[in-house]
């Protein structure tokens, strides 16, 4: 297990209400120069892969759906998704989902990825 530590970058809606882009992360784990670190998003544990190029957060839509049980709303967005290999990423759109990270709850911003 290695250890690294950031600032979360937050930004203000315009209703006021705070969402975080990412949390703190202290703890991750390594794998071939791939890391990794697990989030509670409702009731499901999710490991995700960390990117530090990445400029979004990524929910593929399976997931979300099995996440969210079709209790969240998904938001139209106008973002392109570009992947690191420059193919463009469809999407059905943004969510604001509550994540729990060391006890800490995070509102993060993911795009929902149109893939199973």
């Amino acid at each position: 297990m290695e250890k690294t530590a950031g600032k979360a970058e937050n930004r203000v809606r315009s209703n006021g209400s705070k969402v975080e882009n990412s949390p703190q992360v202290e703890a991750v784990e390594s794998r071939n120069d791939e890391w990794y670190s697990v989030l509670k998003l409702g009731e499901q544990s999710v490991k995700f892969k960390l990117d530090t190029g990445a400029k979004c957060n990524v929910l593929p839509k399976y997931l979300f759906n099995k996440i969210t049980e079709g209790q969240l709303e998904v938001r139209k967005s106008n973002a392109k998704l570009i992947s690191y290999s420059g193919d463009y990423v469809q999407t059905m759109g943004q969510a604001i989902i509550e994540c729990l990270y060391r006890h800490i709850k995070h509102n993060l911003l993911f795009y929902i990825a149109n893939i199973e």
